[in-house]
């Protein structure tokens, strides 16, 4: 999901995308971040509209429910760890006593959420939206989904502008959740990499703010700014503690690279899926084979995912068929790929800790065929599909609804993926992959 300065799934309409997080932006108390501004708004216009007609406070307090009842029930009917409506309801009960302490109920179950809303509209309709916003934020973390999210207006606002520009304002880093943030990679030509930051460092504090007992996005939150500022990153890396200053500046998404390595071996190099990636890499790859080259190297290292649909394009570029498989509420479904490879000579993939989501996803998807071979080190592990849904006021929901598969039916999701060939840490994976595509065949 893209936030701004770090990375994550895209798209503020309804479609399958991965989790990740580019931050940029600023978050406050972790109870409620920066989403207070969705019922602010949303109430502002609601009740100048509702006096026009005569609705008072029915009004208001209806299509509250409605909001929440939308939000229970995309949690309940599509998230893929299928979320009992009794927990939701505790979590939403939860987030309203800590607007109004002491708010008791005869009621049980989703009931008693509705009930108590309704009586604060009756008795203290100053206090509904926050009531109401803290129910959801409550509600969406019962579900124990730290990837899970109610989004702010800012949220899907950077979404959309960085895909359309390409580019952001924060520190360029992909982030997964381990209690605290993990760092997945750095994106090439973001300030987090110049920073120095590597895969696997752990974020333990930021601005002096410990991260634990923060929710993912709102820990995420912390790292976002306006360009020219600083953020300082208390982190643990191997046992060792350390802070790092990292400048927030704008940077642009990595393209596709593509050169020549030597006579007839190919160099394609992808640090991001974006949105145009698929078509690039077949430009890449027909310009490549212009110039006489009969093998490739794919370089899909510090690839931390992106556009998981232009992934597949990329996949569907060098093998046919099945590609992969994803788990859903209703089952598994095999992907396939829409045509003919457009690449079929040898091919040498380059993969490291910090592939991951779109990125090993695309890898997976070409192991085991002939002619390809895998190098390099176990990728992240981070497989999940996320669909944002659109919510009142601009806001969305981000919520989880499948995982990838292998063919064989395995999960990557925590796992990653075991390369072919591994290649230990500190030794390039290039030149074992040239040795093998050197190879008489």
């Amino acid at each position: 999901m893209h936030r701004g300065s770090g990375i994550g799934a895209e798209g503020p309409f309804v479609r399958s995308v991965e989790s990740s997080v580019l931050l940029q932006g600023s978050g406050e108390a972790p109870s409620t971040g920066r989403s207070s501004g969705l019922w602010t708004l949303l109430f502002c216009v609601l009740l100048a509209w509702s006096f026009s007609r005569g609705a008072g406070a029915d009004f208001r307090t209806d299509h509250v429910l409605t909001t929440i009842r939308q939000v229970r029930t995309l949690l309940t009917d599509q998230h893929i760890d299928s979320p009992s409506e009794s927990r939701l309801a505790a979590g939403a009960l939860v987030g309203v006593r800590e607007i109004r302490p002491g708010t008791a109920t005869t009621l049980a179950g989703w009931p008693a959420v509705e009930g108590v809303l309704a009586d604060l509209a009756a008795r203290e309709p100053q206090v509904l939206g926050a009531a109401a916003e803290r129910a959801i934020l409550r509600m969406v973390e019962a579900v124990g989904d730290p990837y899970t999210a109610l989004l702010d207006r800012e949220d899907m606002v950077s979404d959309r502008r960085a895909r359309e520009q390409g580019a952001f304002i924060g520190i360029g880093v992909e982030l997964a959740w381990d209690s605290i943030l993990v760092v997945v990679a750095c994106l090439e030509g973001s300030p987090a990499r110049a920073a120095g930051l590597l895969c696997g460092d752990r974020i333990v504090a930021i601005d002096g703010r410990p991260v634990r007992g923060l929710s993912f996005y709102r820990a995420g939150d912390l790292l976002t700014g306006p360009e020219g500022s600083s953020v300082l990153l208390d982190l643990e890396r191997q046992g060792l503690r350390l802070q790092v200053p990292v400048r927030r500046q704008r940077f642009r998404l990595p393209g596709v690279q593509a050169r020549l390595l030597s006579p007839g071996v190919g160099l394609v190099r992808l640090g991001y899926f974006g949105p145009q990636t698929g078509a690039q890499t077949r430009q890449a790859l027909e310009a490549l084979a212009a110039q006489g080259a009969r093998s490739l190297v794919l370089d899909l290292r510090t690839n931390p995912g992106g556009d998981f649909q232009q992934g597949l394009q990329v996949a569907a570029l060098f093998r046919g068929g099945e590609l992969l498989r994803v788990q859903t509420r209703a089952g598994v479904r095999k992907v396939r790929a829409g045509g003919e490879p457009v690449w079929r000579s040898p091919m040498a993939v380059l993969v490291d800790r910090g592939t991951a989501s779109a990125g090993e996803i695309v890898a997976q998807a070409l192991k085991g065929t002939p002619g390809i071979r895998i190098f390099g080190t176990r990728t992240f592990g981070k497989a999940v599909i996320q669909t944002l849904h659109p919510l009142p006021g601009g806001y969305g929901l981000r919520l989880t609804t499948g995982r990838y598969q292998s063919r064989d039916g395995s999960s990557l999701d925590q796992v990653g993926l075991q390369p072919d060939q591994a290649v230990p840490t500190g030794v390039d994976a290039l030149e074992h992959a040239k040795l093998w595509l050197a190879a008489p065949r």
